[in-house]
């Protein structure tokens, strides 16, 4: 272990106990570890490769308990309700995605508006269509990327897997989401045909039904973006930029007006380097 780092916030939790937040700093992910803490806590974790800046991550307090405590947490609560039959141990997809899920929602809390949108483009689900069942249910744990730039494809399976899980709240609501991970818990490796039996059962759905989005689907995403980068509210470009990196085969439709964002004055730093990041990677020859 490298480095560890930790950031203390007082939550009320369920248990009317705190939440320690261990921000650690290693080469892979580890099977399991286990840090000692005397304190009345409960202890999470968040596991970044060894590029990333850990002390300006833990410096920017509120930033990193937004970013990674709702997460962590929910791997927590994954293992207190069904301990060594968790549905994460069987799945990597699962523990991910349920995780990446609980996280979108704090985030509804913390961010409305951004949320909103968000959910009326439904990346995750074109996310998920894009990576498709198969490589979603062969993902496994690979080394952590130590930076930024090498995190595309890990990107992916975490939104895609959070897809299923959106994708069935949109069918059943959020007792569909309790009741999926109901049906998949146990031991040993799950099986495709365990998991439709699953979702069939609690949503009505299948997997590949999931992760299939027609022209016309996928073509309304891409038409929301383009309105929404066409404004001048920067929480709206931001979410266009954001979708828009699902689209590098139409750069050429796009590229004039990510441009201007890039060179906009009244947009806020952060999105205007997130549109000068897509020019360098769209636009490219």
């Amino acid at each position: 272990m490298e480095a560890v780092k930790t950031v203390l916030t007082r939550l009320k939790l369920p248990s009317g106990r705190g939440a320690v937040l261990y921000i650690v700093q290693m080469e892979s992910y580890p099977k399991s570890f286990r840090i000692k803490d005397a304190s009345p806590s409960v202890a999470v974790f968040a596991v970044l490769g060894s590029g990333w800046n850990l002390d300006r991550k833990v410096a920017a307090v509120r930033e990193t308990i937004r970013d990674f405590l709702p997460h962590e947490w929910a791997h927590h609560a994954l293992s207190l309700r069904y301990g060594r039959r968790s549905p994460g141990r069987r799945a990597r997809w699962i523990e991910e995605g349920f995780a990446s899920y609980v996280a979108d929602r704090a985030m509804e809390m913390l961010e409305p508006g951004r949320f909103s949108l968000g959910r009326r483009l439904r990346l995750p689900l074109v996310d998920l269509h894009r990576l498709g069942p198969e490589a979603l249910l062969a993902w496994e744990y690979e080394p952590i990327p130590a930076r930024l730039d090498q995190m595309p494809s890990l990107q992916l399976r975490y939104s895609a897997s959070m897809g299923v899980f959106l994708g069935i709240e949109e069918r059943g609501g959020p007792e569909a989401v309790l009741a999926f991970l109901d049906a998949v818990k146990g031991r040993g490796e799950l099986s495709a045909e365990e998991i439709d039996s699953a979702l069939g059962s609690t949503s009505g759905t299948r997997l590949s039904a999931l992760a299939a989005m027609s022209a016309e689907e996928l073509q309304s995403v891409y038409d929301l973006a383009l309105r929404l980068l066409a404004s001048a509210a920067d929480e709206e470009v931001s979410v266009a930029v954001e979708a828009l990196e699902r689209f590098p085969e139409r750069f050429g439709s796009h590229g004039e007006a990510v441009r201007k964002a890039a060179g906009s004055d009244v947009l806020s730093p952060v999105t205007r380097a997130a549109a000068q990041r897509l020019i360098e990677e769209q636009g490219s020859p």
